[in-house]
């Protein structure tokens, strides 16, 4: 039988299901080697981790377990107003240069891919293209220290919604492709993170640009959203699989029998994929893993059926 761990690179963000974890030392490391423990998840995405010497117990537990980690600073570039797409070029120059100072928190902590996100769209919709080449221009800057410095680290970009919640320069798959090949002519690699939440908010259908953009695709998010603009949560919130929102086992299941037929899911690629729902109770964190894991299995388990896998 062919299982969703042959031919993806099964994750547990960490970021999203322990979100406070990177403010007391050690935390996140806990809710690593709980996720070892369920015996279940390939990879693990977190946040920044603020602490040198946990750091460098994470990067052993990842290597002893042969886990392949993302490090994400999405949240310090948010709070820290930082804006790789920036008009202005003081503080351009001042956000990559953060990124590429994390680089070796990165390192440090024994991760391979390392994800960013552009910034906020401009207030006048037509100057959205000019980020779009500041964007790119801070990515080739940003790429070249990696390459020079952690030439196994993998840069990926997630692009978000333009003009519904989160609101960032770069949006629409289209762009994400321009940017990979972009770069890739000059000798870079860069890579994509597509999110089915940015995506349908941008009016995108997740399989369609998955299909036009799979060979530059790194990692998978299965994020649940509130297109309907009358609902209260409507918008990006990563609320849990199921009504209000529009993704639910039966569309992860559809999305992971299409990756696998157009070859995005292989047992030589293997992209890593996530399920994203955020901790809003006290203690939800292990009901919200427990949920990940049954969503993956039910919806693969669907998937499977449907594919017969006469091959």
């Amino acid at each position: 039988m062919v299982t969703l761990n042959n031919i993806a690179k099964v994750g547990l963000m960490i970021s999203q299901t322990w979100p406070d974890s990177n403010k007391k030392e050690d935390k996140t490391l806990e809710a690593i080697e709980y996720a070892i423990k369920k015996d279940f998840f390939d990879g693990i995405q977190t946040v920044h981790i603020p602490f040198s010497s946990e750091r460098k117990k994470i990067a052993n537990l990842i290597k002893s377990n042969k886990l392949i980690l993302t490090y994400c600073i999405s949240r310090i570039l948010n709070n820290g107003n930082f804006n790789l797409s920036d008009l202005d070029e003081e503080n351009r120059r001042r956000s990559y240069l953060e990124v590429i100072k994390r680089l070796d928190e990165a390192d440090e902590a024994g991760a391979k891919r390392f994800v960013v996100i552009s910034g906020p769209c401009p207030k006048d919709l037509k100057d959205r293209k000019i980020a779009l080449q500041k964007l790119e221009d801070s990515l080739i800057t940003i790429c070249e220290a990696a390459t020079s410095s952690y030439p196994e680290m993998e840069i990926i970009i997630e692009p978000m919604d333009i003009n519904i919640h989160k609101k960032n320069s770069l949006g629409f798959t289209e762009e994400g492709i321009y940017l990979c090949s972009t770069l890739r002519e000059k000798g870079l690699k860069l890579n994509l993170c597509l999110d089915t939440a940015h995506m349908l908010l941008n009016n995108e259908d997740p399989i369609m640009s998955l299909r036009k953009s799979k060979k530059y695709v790194s990692e998978f998010h299965f994020c649940n959203c509130v297109t309907n603009s009358e609902q209260i949560l409507f918008g990006d919130f990563h609320i849990p699989f199921g009504f209000p929102g529009d993704i639910g086992v039966k569309e992860v299941a559809k999305i992971m029998k299409e990756a696998y037929k157009m070859g995005f899911f292989n047992e030589i690629q293997k992209p890593s994929i996530f399920c994203e729902i955020f901790k809003r109770d006290k203690d939800e964190s292990f009901k919200i893993v427990e949920q990940i894991i049954r969503i993956f299995k039910e919806s693969w388990k669907i998937a499977h059926e449907q594919l017969s896998f006469k091959c």
